[in-house]
């Protein structure tokens, strides 16, 4: 897939403290749900700009809930 660099991201719904901050970075990867813990939206092979944005959410997030693994 052209683009696309290979690398997952997933938010550790029991570590979210539902601060809402990866949405508030990036709302095509994240979103915050019923309970007030942020999921992903796109989970698998993310483009290049999504992994730089994945990348940034997971080193703000205060909890250390978004994983970015690939």
């Amino acid at each position: 897939m052209k683009g696309c660099v290979y690398l997952k991201t997933n938010v550790i719904e029991d570590l979210c403290i539902g601060c809402a901050l990866c949405p508030s970075l990036s709302p095509d990867l994240y979103k915050m749900n019923e309970n007030d813990k942020a999921v992903a939206l796109k989970k698998d092979d993310l483009s290049a700009n999504e992994a730089i944005e994945a990348n940034e959410a997971a080193d703000s997030c205060p909890s250390g809930a978004i994983e970015v693994t690939g």
